[in-house]
């Protein structure tokens, strides 16, 4: 019993201590210049202050997030596709990096940048740190509408870094902030949750154009399946227990329940899409367990929310 004890401990400690470590490369890649014409200087000073791939990934990951800000003009026109040709493997490689060197270069001097600038300046920030870094395209979820649809629409890009011959799964765009749906505006927040995030998790919202980048053995299937996570859910210890699908079938003058593990503290509520009034409502508990009972509505989505913000949305299969 006293070797588990300890060993809980040692787990704990380890814990606090790597948040800990976290707080002070935040706290000390707060004190850098917020803007840079070129990317040398911000590496040089990133490889000056820190020594492990770890602290240095750390390091890049929130200066991004914190100085780079999502470029909703480019999000609403797009961008172009850049078009090059080559003769061999060796010209095709040194043209991908001209060009993602020049992106870089570009999303540091105008601190803007869509999904792919933010990932293409983390790219190119680990390499001059020593850092293995990949540059990952694929599906996000983040709209009512991908429910119930497989990862078709290549739309999102984010990285990989190896540590420790251990691949690690970041998302540096949405590290910066959110858009608001309502006001289609760009709400600069940090978030720690992009930074090497469990795959399970990850997976939530993430599914990569090349399968291997999933790191967890779920399928595309799997994805289509999902509900929508919002970011007030994976900031939270909030855990959905069932249903396991995001698409629900609730005939009219039914219900369906709804099974939350930690969420006794907050305030649970409800909303059809289409329906002006939202509801609250007070769960059965069972141990760590919450069991809401929803009634049925007229709309398509039905939107579970705690603490009067998006918590999860289904689909309503009529």
């Amino acid at each position: 019993m006293k070797a588990i004890i300890i060993s809980a401990l040692l787990i704990l400690t380890c814990t606090i201590s790597y948040s800990q470590n976290y707080k002070l490369i935040d706290e000390k890649v707060k004190t850098y210049p917020t803007s840079f014409n070129k990317v040398g200087p911000l590496s040089q000073l990133i490889n000056q202050d820190f020594k492990t791939q770890e602290e240095k990934a750390r390091a890049i990951y929130t200066w991004i997030a914190l100085n780079i800000s999502y470029d909703v003009k480019m999000y609403k026109t797009g961008t172009k596709p850049i078009r090059y040709s080559y003769r061999t493997e060796e010209e095709r490689i040194q043209k991908v990096q001209e060009i993602e060197e020049n992106l870089a270069k570009q999303t540091l001097k105008t601190r803007k940048a869509v999904c792919h600038g933010y990932s293409t300046l983390f790219k190119i920030l680990c390499q001059q740190s020593g850092i293995e870094c990949e540059l990952i395209s694929g599906a996000s979820k983040t709209k009512l509408r991908d429910i119930g649809i497989g990862p078709t629409n290549i739309d999102h890009s984010w990285n990989a870094v190896k540590i420790s011959n251990e691949w690690k799964l970041i998302d540096a765009t949405w590290a910066a902030g959110f858009l608001d749906g309502n006001e289609f505006q760009f709400k600069k927040e940090f978030s720690d949750l992009y930074f090497f995030t469990d795959p399970d998790r990850f997976f939530f919202n993430h599914f990569p154009q090349d399968k291997k980048w999933l790191l967890t053995d779920k399928k595309a299937k799997d994805f289509a399946q999902l509900p929508l996570f919002y970011r007030n859910y994976l900031n939270s210890d909030i855990e959905l227990i069932k249903p396991y699908s995001g698409i629900l079938k609730i005939k009219r003058g039914h219900s369906v329940t709804i099974v939350l593990k930690n969420s006794a503290a907050n305030k649970i509520g409800y909303n059809y899409s289409g329906e002006k009034k939202a509801f609250s409502v007070d769960p059965k508990i069972k141990g760590d367990l919450c069991y809401y009972n929803i009634k049925a509505g007229s709309g398509t989505h039905l939107t579970i929310y705690s603490d009067n913000s998006s918590l999860i949305s289904f689909k309503i299969q009529k």
